[in-house]
């Protein structure tokens, strides 16, 4: 099992690198994972790298939904073959090493694992979210399946119901998210409903969405080469500051899928929309960002501070959504 990584720089001191063969290796550790022996045994060496990559993609086509379930869901643990090619165990806390998390071992492993669980039945996805879901170390992979089951769905041009987040001001300010109130007032626009940070009335107003996107693109990176109204993006990292978004009928619709009872937004989160492509587009449209969560749970997102979220929090009105995935084919 992997549980960390000699920093690159005193591996690399170790073995007398050059500074080429320092660049080498990052790079390798970024893309392959931080896997001490192949840091450094693969500097120079393209052909143990496609093996390892080859080998890497065999173990996740063989992965069924039932192994994977087993592999990051019972328990936590995972099984050899697995964990040195697929899982991270990451350390929640460095003093203790039963205190870990299951996560993927790369942005392109999780991309792979995705695909995988898309293409099988919804029954057998539920199978493995609510497996991970119930084990504490297995909750970050049974959000990012949350995120999964969540973005087809909007993909599809399926509704959701946007509730108004409401402000708490004190030594802690925070947005905290409404329970679906059981008598339902329907606004037909989430950005025009009056003054205020979610509009006068929106307390007892649900916005309901349904998306009908042109097309849905995939992009690697933080840099967005063209922009497509209608169309939904999906960043392939899951590590990018936000989970998909669209610009559909004049609003901007940020979308973030969790199933953490808290979520901070990333300050990065303005410099992919400040980029040339979207600049304009951020600036002159109304713009939503809407957290997908279960039914019945709450989300609490702190307003951070600093001066790179300046802007977000004066331009940004946020909202919750529930997704119940037994509730969708």
């Amino acid at each position: 099992m992997v549980f960390s990584c000699l920093p690159p720089s005193a591996s690399g001191v170790a073995h007398e690198f050059s500074k080429n063969q320092f660049d080498e290796v990052r790079d390798i550790f970024h893309e392959y994972g931080p896997i001490v022996r192949l840091c450094i045994n693969s500097v120079g060496n393209q052909g143990q790298l496609y093996l390892f990559q080859s080998n890497r993609a065999i173990t996740i086509n063989c992965l069924s939904m039932d192994a994977l379930r087993k592999c990051i869901g019972d328990g936590g643990v995972l099984n050899l073959n697995a964990s040195q090619a697929v899982f991270l165990m990451k350390r929640v806390n460095v003093d203790n090493l039963q205190d870990f998390t299951v996560v993927p071992m790369t942005d392109s492993v999780w991309l792979q694992i995705k695909m995988r669980f898309m293409k099988t039945e919804r029954t057998q996805q539920l199978r493995v979210y609510e497996c991970c879901e119930r084990v504490r170390r297995s909750r970050h992979m049974a959000s990012l399946f949350f995120g999964s089951m969540a973005q087809f769905h909007l993909q599809e041009g399926r509704a959701l119901n946007l509730i108004p987040m409401v402000e708490q001001e004190g030594e802690t300010a925070q947005w905290i998210s409404q329970p679906q109130p059981r008598n339902l007032s329907m606004a037909s626009d989430p950005m025009r409903q009056g003054s205020g940070p979610v509009g006068v009335g929106a307390k007892d107003a649900i916005i309901p969405v349904k998306l009908k996107p042109s097309d849905v693109i995939q992009f690697a990176g933080s840099v967005l080469e063209t922009f497509q109204p209608g169309v939904f993006y999906v960043p392939k990292s899951p590590s990018q500051a936000f989970d998909s978004f669209i610009l559909a009928d004049g609003n901007l619709l940020i979308f973030q899928s969790t199933i953490e009872p808290s979520h901070q937004i990333k300050g990065s989160i303005m410099d992919f929309f400040s980029q040339p492509t979207l600049h304009s587009m951020f600036q002159e449209t109304q713009t939503c960002f809407i957290f997908v969560i279960p039914p019945g749970e709450t989300i609490v997102c702190p307003k951070s501070g600093g001066t790179k979220l300046a802007k977000f929090w004066r331009r940004v009105k946020l909202f919750s959504a529930e997704f119940k995935p037994t509730k969708h084919s």
